[in-house]
C-alpha cells in the first residue's frame, strides 16, 4: 500500500486541549493542499494518509454438496459475484529519543454493497528492533502463506468452523474477529522476531460458517457460544543474513472454556428455541510452520503446513504449497479432516489458484489481476460419496494511494 505523508510544523506542542483543538482545525486547511504543501508533521508526531480501492468481479460455477440424505442443498450452476471495498490507511506516529515510539492506526473499510467494516484499529507503543506492545484490533505473525491467492474458492468449505471441510491455517488467534478483543507483545533481535499475542471474548465469527451454511440452505437454526474465548498464540520467526530464507512456527490454543450451542428455532421467543447439542471447543490446539525460499528476486518459493485437534471431534492438515514468479503466481493447497465419530467419514479436499497481475496505463499504482481457482472436496461434512465442485475466475481492479 501506498501512502501519502502530510507534513506541518506547528508553532507549538500539544500543551493542552485548547492547543489541541486548534490543530484539528489547522488540519482540515492543510489536507485540502496537501498536494502542493508535502509533508505534515509536528513536535508531537506526524500524520500518514493512504488506501487502495479493490473491485473485484467473480463468476463462480459451483456442483453443491449436500449435508445430509435430505437436504435439497442450493441450486447447482455458475453466479456472478462482487466483492469490492475501498479501505482508508490512516496512522498517527510519535518518536523520541530516536527509538521510542508510540504510534495508533485506524483503516476503515467501505464495502461496494453498503457495509462497513475495519481492517486494523489499534495502539502500540516501544522501542525500535527491541520490544512492542499493541492492543485493539489487528494481525499478529503469519504463520501460513497462501501466496498470490486473489482468488481462492474452497468446495464446500472455508477457513472457518462449521462448513463442509475446514482449511484450517493456523490463524484462529491472528486476529481481525469482529467481537474480539486483542493484545500482543513482541520481541525483535537481528535474525528473530518473537512473538505472543491473546484474542479474548465473544468467538463467534468463527462460527460464521455454521451460520452461513444454515441459512444457504434453509435450516431453521443457529450456532451460539459463550463468549468467553481467550486463544493464546506464540510464534516465532528467523531469517537469515542474506535474506534467501525465513522461516516461521507457531501454536495456538484456547486458554478458556467456550462452549458452543446449536439451537433449533421455531419462533421468534426463546419458549421456541430447543438445544440440539452442545460441544466443547475450548479442547482445540493447533500450529502451523511456514518457510520462504528467495530463489531469485522475483522467484519466492513457499511452504505451508498446518495442524489442528479438537477433542473427541476432529483432526484437521493442510499442506500449501506456492510460488510467484514477477507478476505470476501458483498455488496448490490439500486439506484432510479427520473425524473422531464413527458415522462421519474422514473429508478430503484441495484448492489449485493461479493469478497474473498487469500495470493499467503504465501507472505504477494501478494493477488488473486476472485470477482462477479449482476445488474439489471428496465426502463433505463428512457423508460418504458427497462430493462438491468449485471453479471460479476474478478480475481484480487495485488502485493504490
Amino acid at each position: 500500500m501506498k501512502a501519502t505523508t502530510f507534513s506541518y510544523v506547528l508553532p507549538l506542542p500539544f500543551k493542552d486541549l485548547m492547543v489541541m483543538k486548534k490543530v484539528l482545525t489547522a488540519s482540515a486547511a492543510l489536507l485540502a493542499t496537501a498536494a502542493v504543501y508535502g509533508d505534515w508533521t509536528s513536535e508531537d508526531g506526524s500524520l500518514t494518509l493512504g488506501g487502495d480501492i479493490e473491485i473485484n468481479t467473480d463468476y463462480v460455477d459451483i456442483k453443491k454438496a449436500k449435508i445430509h440424505p435430505k437436504d435439497t442443498g442450493v441450486n447447482d450452476g455458475g453466479k456472478i459475484a462482487d466483492d469490492s471495498r475501498f479501505l482508508l490507511d490512516v496512522q498517527w506516529f510519535t518518536r523520541r529519543d530516536e527509538r521510542d515510539y508510540i504510534t495508533a492506526k485506524a483503516q476503515p473499510l467501505i464495502r461496494t454493497d453498503g457495509t462497513f467494516s475495519v481492517d486494523d484499529s489499534y495502539l502500540a507503543l516501544g522501542q525500535e528492533k527491541l520490544w512492542e506492545f499493541q492492543i485493539g484490533r489487528y494481525e499478529a505473525m503469519e504463520l501460513f502463506s497462501m501466496g498470490k491467492d486473489t482468488v481462492a474458492y474452497i468446495a464446500a468449505g472455508a477457513d472457518t468452523l462449521g462448513q463442509g471441510v475446514y482449511y484450517y491455517k493456523g490463524h484462529e488467534g491472528r486476529g481481525r474477529r469482529d467481537k474480539m478483543g486483542q493484545a500482543r507483545l513482541a520481541g525483535e533481535t537481528s535474525n528473530w522476531d518473537v512473538e505472543v499475542s491473546t484474542a479474548y471474548g465473544d468467538a463467534a465469527d468463527m462460527l460464521a460458517g455454521s451460520n452461513d451454511y444454515l441459512k444457504a440452505h434453509n435450516l431453521q437454526g443457529e450456532f451460539q457460544s459463550d463468549d468467553n474465548s481467550f486463544v493464546i498464540r506464540p510464534a516465532v520467526k528467523y531469517t537469515s543474513d542474506s535474506g534467501f530464507f525465513n522461516i516461521s512456527a507457531g501454536v495456538e490454543f484456547d486458554a478458556s472454556r467456550d462452549k458452543v450451542h446449536i439451537m433449533v428455532v421455531r419462533g421468534e421467543d426463546e419458549a421456541t428455541r430447543k438445544e440440539l447439542a452442545e460441544y466443547d471447543l475450548s479442547e482445540r490446539v493447533g500450529g502451523a510452520i511456514r518457510t520462504e525460499f528467495m530463489i531469485r528476486e522475483d522467484l519466492p518459493l513457499r511452504l505451508s503446513g498446518a495442524y489442528q485437534k479438537l477433542k473427541d471431534i476432529w483432526k484437521v492438515y493442510h499442506f500449501n504449497v506456492n510460488f510467484e514468479y514477477k507478476q505470476f503466481g501458483l498455488g496448490l493447497s490439500l486439506v484432510k479432516n479427520d473425524f473422531d465419530k464413527e458415522n462421519l467419514e474422514d473429508t478430503s479436499s484441495y484448492m489449485l489458484y493461479t493469478a497474473y497481475t498487469l500495470p493499467i496505463m503504465d501507472f505504477d499504482n494501478a494493477t488488473l489481476s486476472l485470477g482462477a481457482s479449482y476445488s474439489e472436496t471428496d465426502n463433505a461434512y463428512g457423508y460418504k460419496d458427497n462430493k462438491e465442485k468449485t471453479g471460479a475466475v476474478r478480475a481484480q481492479i487495485n488502485y493504490y494511494f
